[in-house]
């Protein structure tokens, strides 16, 4: 389970990257996870397990500056893949 991969065994379900929203500090997003498959049943046990989480691929389309602190005002996901926890 590779991050930002495309194998075909390494796809276990899908989210629509236009979907995802700031929800505080988080990003929250309806994905669907393909439990059909042995890799997909896998990835459903690390998730729920809280060792499986999500990374994200974005372009910065409008930020702004507060002194050292930058914050995203608007961006563009482009890619949710599946990611170690950390």
């Amino acid at each position: 389970m590779g991050g930002h991969g495309t194998v075909p065994e390494d796809l276990i379900g899908h989210i629509d990257p236009s979907s995802a929203k700031a929800v505080g500090s988080d990003v929250m997003r309806p994905a669907g996870l393909t439990r059909s498959t042995p890799r997909g049943r896998q990835a459903w046990r690390l998730i729920k397990g809280g060792t499986l989480g999500f990374s994200f691929r974005f372009a910065i389309l409008k930020s702004s500056r507060r002194g050292d602190v930058r914050t995203l005002d608007e961006i563009d996901v482009f890619e949710i893949s599946a990611s170690p926890r950390r």
